[in-house]
């Protein structure tokens, strides 16, 4: 059960020692460099409409904050500055996340693509399988909270299908930038020279901060972030390739925002299949603000999920293709 955490899979031999320091401080301070390197690029295609959009209300976003608050002021500036056609170009904006930390890996420190834990063999198999493990992990997440009076549910009479369809696309590229920079490169770093617990400890707490000032969060949210970390760590550890995670990963936030209505990380999505009313006052049932990712749910889903990964036997044995 507890093996993955003693020997090192292949992915991380994949990992050239010459070009990566020894200390877990310097890979940490690099990763950080190349995350908000990353992360800005990412940023540019949305950030000059968002801009453009809150400079044109900010009469009223002012008049908001002087008369009802800070939190009224915010969920204003989310509303303005996180119109469908913004969210979806930060979606697609990851793709530049993407292509900035391959290169760095490939020309920098000079990896193969196989030590990021891309494999040619099963690729299709191991990234639908991840797929249907994100849909069946936030189905049961949704549906216990409806179950349990944390949301109610209706079907959207009104679904915008072309904008779903963009959102999907968009998703599964969110989805895998996360997963590459997170699993992919900062794990198999740490763990090629460290301790495997130590790189999953530490690329999960940077998975969680990394969400910090998305709207709502809360202690329970940051938790069920770092757990969503150590899950996808050691699911990717376990069947030796980062296909499965990057599937998870998007359908994860497709099916919680664009299927059942929820807020992605405090993000509303606007177009969905089913709609989700959050039940007032059972916040540690529905995520509050921040969405379900703050909820106990999830918090109870992604444990028993991690029990599980460690439990599976994979018999499939490590290969370099």
């Amino acid at each position: 059960m507890f093996k993955i955490f003693r020997e090192k899979n292949l992915t991380m031999k994949l990992v050239p020692q010459e070009h990566i320091p020894k200390n877990v401080f310097l890979q940490s301070v690099i990763f950080l460099a190349v995350f908000i390197v990353s992360q800005v690029c990412a940023s540019i295609p949305s950030f000059i409409p968002m801009m453009t959009n809150i400079f044109a209300n900010m009469t009223t976003l002012m008049d908001t904050l002087n008369n009802q608050g800070y939190d009224a002021y915010m969920e204003k500036v989310m509303s303005i500055g996180y119109t469908p056609t913004i969210i979806i170009l930060s979606l697609y904006g990851t793709i530049l996340a993407t292509v900035i930390t391959m290169l760095f890996c490939k020309v920098i420190e000079r990896r193969p693509i196989a030590s990021l834990g891309f494999k040619k063999k099963n690729a299709i198999k191991s990234y639908l399988v991840g797929c249907l493990v994100g849909i069946v992990l936030m189905s049961v997440s949704v549906l216990l909270s409806a179950m349990f009076g944390g949301i109610s549910l209706s079907v959207n009479s009104n679904i915008g299908w072309k904008l779903l369809i963009i959102y999907l696309f968009g998703f599964l590229f969110q989805g895998a930038s996360e997963e590459i920079i997170f699993r992919g490169y900062f794990l198999n770093t740490v763990a090629s020279k460290d301790r495997i617990v130590l790189a999953i400890v530490l690329n999960s707490i940077f998975f969680g901060l990394a969400h910090s000032f998305n709207m709502g969060l809360t202690p329970l949210a940051f938790c069920n972030l770092v757990l969503f970390g150590v899950f996808a760590s050691i699911y990717s550890i376990k069947f030796d390739n980062l296909w499965g995670v990057c599937g998870i990963h998007s359908f994860w936030n497709f099916m919680q925002g664009n299927f059942w209505g929820v807020q992605v990380s405090g993000i509303d999505t606007s177009t969905s299949i089913f709609v989700s009313s959050a039940c007032e006052n059972k916040d540690i049932l529905n995520g509050g603000a921040f969405g379900l990712e703050g909820s106990i749910f999830v918090t109870i889903v992604l444990s028993v999920s991690i029990i599980i990964v460690l439990l599976f036997k994979n018999s499939t044995k490590m290969v370099d293709k």
